[in-house]
């Protein structure tokens, strides 16, 4: 930071983050069975539609290998508009979506639009990869205490928070899916003051088999920022992100950051576009629907018949590619996750989400089964029993 004629000063402390450090729980070499929130199955991407359009799309559209527009290619918002109204009932046009490179790339853009004393709101524990950017961007931050089975609105409402980030249908790492009573009181919480939004991260909405209405939907007065992925309903590689914004911040975007130019590559945007246009994509989403189900009950069943069904509780089974349990064997957390990984199970607990401590109970882990196939899963179970009743 210049200052005029005195020298340059550094500042005396950096946004940059140190509050958390993202645990390594996406890959393992050894002969280890990932029990991941985030990670895929291979078996469940769509290789052969996917990778046949890409290839069409290279040769047939040489002009991609120019510069696209900064907000996305039309094609794939105009895509991704269709896709909201018809799986979602979202009613937005395609001229308030913004394409990105990442989920973080677009949040931290966000933070650049909004006011210098805007206060962003996050859950602790939450979801690092977005709490990270909007930090490192030098916004002020608001934690709130989760909740396992609930959301804490008069938490959300005794706050100074002006922006909260919410994931109502599976708050990560919960994943409690939010009532109708508690989305109808964030969005009144919204309406009783200017400036105030909610962001909407919904990853998993494409696949999932919940039937509440989401916040965008029932967002009467545009204070609803939406964000959406195909990391889960096509692979986690694909970095094409999407942001649907209020009139007004689309506008703020359009003033604030003229510059900035797209970084999602526009191969990949036009794949996804014809992918979603061809009527494919719904059906696979269908399909992945059915698919997650399926692991779900099947690891739920193995839990709830092995030796352990009586020292382990769940907890917000629902939906997603995880769910939470409970241990109560006697054995503290760091020995049940250190005894998992002897047996041959990486399982994540609960607490390695906190951005700070925070009174919350304990020996809860994320049971992830989306990278898991049906034996693994059945596998999984085996170890962790003899792990945690040595």
């Amino acid at each position: 930071m210049a200052k005029a004629k005195s020298g340059y000063f550094a500042r005396s402390e950096s946004p940059v983050n140190k509050d958390i450090d993202e645990p390594d729980y996406y890959y393992d070499e050894s002969n280890v069975l990932i029990m991941s929130h985030q990670l895929t199955n291979p078996e469940s991407y769509p290789v052969k539609e996917i990778s046949k359009l890409y290839r069409d799309i290279a040769y047939d559209m040489p002009e991609l290998l120019n510069f696209g527009h900064k907000f996305g290619e039309e094609a794939l918002r105009k895509a991704i508009s269709e896709n909201l109204n018809s799986l979602h009932g979202f009613g937005c046009s395609p001229g308030r979506i913004i394409i990105g490179a990442g989920t973080e790339y677009l949040i931290e853009q966000l933070a650049h639009i909004m006011p210098k004393d805007t206060v962003f709101g996050f859950q602790n524990a939450c979801f690092a990869r977005s709490y990270i950017p909007v930090k490192n961007s030098g916004a002020e931050i608001t934690l709130i205490e989760n909740e396992l089975e609930a959301f804490p609105v008069e938490k959300l409402i005794h706050s100074n928070i002006d922006i909260i980030y919410l994931s109502p249908d599976g708050q990560y790492p919960t994943n409690h899916r939010m009532t109708s009573d508690e989305r109808k009181a964030v969005l009144n919480w919204a309406y009783e003051k200017e400036n105030r939004y909610i962001i909407e991260a919904d990853f998993d909405l494409d696949i999932s088999n919940s039937k509440a209405e989401s916040l965008f939907a029932m967002d009467k007065k545009d204070r609803v920022i939406f964000i959406g992925t195909f990391a889960k309903s096509i692979a986690p590689s694909l970095k094409t992100v999407y942001i649907v914004l209020p009139k007004n911040l689309k506008e703020a975007f359009n003033k604030n950051l003229p510059y900035y130019t797209n970084l999602s590559s526009r191969l990949e945007q036009q794949t996804i576009a014809k992918y979603i246009q061809s009527g494919k994509y719904a059906n696979h989403c269908q399909n992945l629907r059915k698919y997650y189900s399926e692991k779900r009950n099947l690891l739920i069943k193995e839990l709830n018949s092995s030796p352990l069904k009586n020292h382990i509780k769940i907890f917000n089974s629902q939906g997603g590619t995880y769910f939470i349990i409970s241990v109560n064997n006697g054995m503290k957390e760091p020995e049940l996750k250190a005894a998992a990984y002897k047996n041959g199970v990486k399982i994540l607990p609960l607490s390695a989400n906190f951005i700070k401590s925070q009174s919350f109970p304990q020996n809860l882990f994320l049971a992830g089964f989306g990278y898991l196939s049906c034996n693994e899963i059945k596998n999984a179970v085996k170890r962790l029993t003899k792990a945690w009743l040595p």
